[in-house]
């Protein structure tokens, strides 16, 4: 959800950490919210992260992602997908 409540929040953050010793990618769209804080926290534990984004990687969408965009580049890279996809 983009809206998320503190419990919604804090269970993220568990999920995230309690999954961080098998180091399976996260794989989520960049929205803002929930999403952006999986891709945050799999950073945070070394976990590869998967950004699936709908409008290709030179459009700054959502608003205010692209220091998240370029961090999780900084951290793995990118590979261009068909249709405008870009995984990062």
């Amino acid at each position: 959800t983009r809206k998320p409540s503190h419990d919604g929040l804090f269970l993220t953050k568990y999920v995230v950490a309690a999954l961080s010793n098998l180091k399976r990618p996260t794989v989520s769209g960049l929205a803002s919210g929930i999403d952006q804080l999986a891709h945050e926290e799999s950073l945070r534990y070394h976990i590869p992260t998967i950004a699936v984004l709908g409008n290709g990687i030179f459009k700054d969408f959502p608003k205010g992602s692209e220091a998240l965009r370029e961090l999780i580049v900084s951290c793995g890279g990118m590979t261009p997908c068909s249709a405008g996809i870009v995984i990062l």
